[in-house]
């Protein structure tokens, strides 16, 4: 087979039937031309030696058949590629030269195999300069991470993901480089008493223990708490207690975190992103040295970006908020549920209805928003569901910055529950967040179902 570079025709020569002497130039033009081509062919097919030979004949049949398969598989490759080759599918695999660095630091080479990418992003967590980036897609792809030394007392991990995509959908994978905890040096004093009969004495200190808050967890930029993963199908149900912190607003005067329970929006064990986020909570934030908090509901991301606020939802320090996440099975709908114990009032969203205010005491049996009490609709929105369960606080986002982090002290998660049978955290779903080598807040080792997060900034 050979293309003629005047016109870029496939020419096949010693065709099953045709004299050697013979060709058929096939020219993707139209359909008109395939059916003169074939007429060609199957002349051709019965000459032998200038005696004619009957179009009907067994050999010819078979010759023509042959003939036949054969030009319209070489017209659909030339006309139709897409048909020979297949779509491209989207996937993508990011491996490491190393998995463990020392803790004085070294540069990592993190590596990526792709297949059908049009837009390809670099992400790392910790954040280290110089390698978030967008990049040109290719099928195979390197970057170099140089990871700083070790501020802490304990091992870090950092995780760097690539994000691929094209006009339809994305998906994004990753890998895990941990480095190693700085070795406290050990001394060793000697102490010589004056009088020499007295032996001499040799202290050796021992090496400080790591903090077993941070050990096992994953850093984050942004979020401390815990993540509950769900591989056999999305969580039905998800549902947590707190109490409002009182910020320390003469520390962080303009300061701000949000303490919310969530389903969705992260990853699960393989990488694989575990759906949109539908979340509910309170954000706590200082403004000039003054503590005010709001209640609200988020669908993210979601076109437009849907974050609202609960409007006469009176929130205050101390008060017992309780949140869920529920999949409503004879509405076949999602809804948000966020109750002040302390007021006795509830802020309800449902996905594809709206949202609204009642009291906790009369709420409707089926919470689908009706009458004065709906604040908004959600008629645009849609939700899949999700397969993890989050238990958060967060130092969330303005245009995609973070905010200065309030000192929250302490916040104690309780009653925790999910749709998940069975279900219990480990140290292993636990994320501390990390912002420039600097721990802000950190989850403790669960405790039934409960878990308390501490302010570290």
């Amino acid at each position: 087979m050979e293309t003629s570079p005047s016109n870029g025709a496939l020419r096949m020569t010693s065709l099953p039937g045709v004299e050697s002497g013979g060709r058929i130039v096939l020219l993707p033009t139209s359909e008109a031309t395939l059916w003169i081509l074939l007429g060609g062919a199957a002349k051709a097919s019965c000459k032998r030696r200038g005696t004619h030979v009957p179009f009907l004949g067994s050999e010819s049949r078979r010759t023509m058949k042959r003939v036949l398969v054969l030009v319209i598989f070489l017209f659909a490759m030339v006309a139709c590629p897409a048909v020979a080759s297949g779509s491209p599918v989207l996937s993508a695999s990011v491996f490491v030269g190393k998995s463990t660095v020392p803790a004085t630091g070294a540069g990592v080479t993190i590596r990526a195999i792709l297949s059908g990418a049009t837009r390809c992003v670099w992400r790392s967590s910790p954040a280290i300069k110089g390698f978030d980036d967008a990049t040109t897609c290719s099928t195979r792809l390197a970057r170099v991470a140089k990871i700083p030394a070790n501020p802490l007392n304990v091992k870090r991990r950092y995780t760097f993901t690539i994000k691929v995509s094209t006009a339809d959908t994305s998906l994004t994978a990753r890998a895990v480089v941990v480095q190693d905890a700085p070795v406290s040096s050990t001394t060793t004093t000697t102490t010589t008493p004056t009088t020499t009969t007295t032996p001499t004495t040799t202290t050796t200190p021992t090496t400080t223990p790591p903090a077993p808050l941070l050990t096992g967890f994953e850093p984050t930029n942004n979020w401390a708490g815990y993540v509950l993963p769900d591989t056999s199908g999305p969580f039905t149900y998800a549902s947590g207690q707190w109490t409002v912190p009182t910020l320390n607003c003469a520390a962080t005067p303009n300061g701000s975190s949000s303490v919310w329970v969530g389903v969705g929006g992260s990853y699960l064990p393989d990488g694989q992103p575990s759906g949109l986020l539908l979340q509910t909570g309170v954000t706590d934030q200082c403004a000039n040295g003054i503590q005010s908090d709001v209640g609200w509901w988020e669908l993210y991301p979601s076109t437009p970006n849907v974050a609202q606020n609960y409007e006469d939802f009176q929130v205050k320090a101390g008060d017992v908020m309780r949140a869920e996440i529920t999949f409503d099975a004879s509405n076949q709908t999602w809804e948000t549920e966020l109750d002040d114990v302390g007021t006795g009032l509830s802020g309800i969203s449902v996905i594809g209805t709206g949202w609204a205010v009642y009291e906790t005491s009369s709420l409707p049996t089926s919470p689908v928003p009706v009458g004065p009490a709906v604040q908004g609709v959600t008629t645009g929105l849609s939700y899949a569901g999700g397969t993890t369960a989050e238990w958060i606080v967060e130092d969330y986002q303005v245009n995609t910055t973070e905010v200065p982090f309030a000192d929250f002290g302490t916040v104690n998660f309780t009653n925790l529950a999910t749709s998940l049978a069975g279900a219990s955290l480990s140290t292993d779903d636990g994320l501390y967040l990390d912002e420039n080598q600097q721990v802000l807040a950190v989850p403790s080792a669960p405790f039934g179902n409960a878990f308390s997060i501490t302010y570290g900034g």
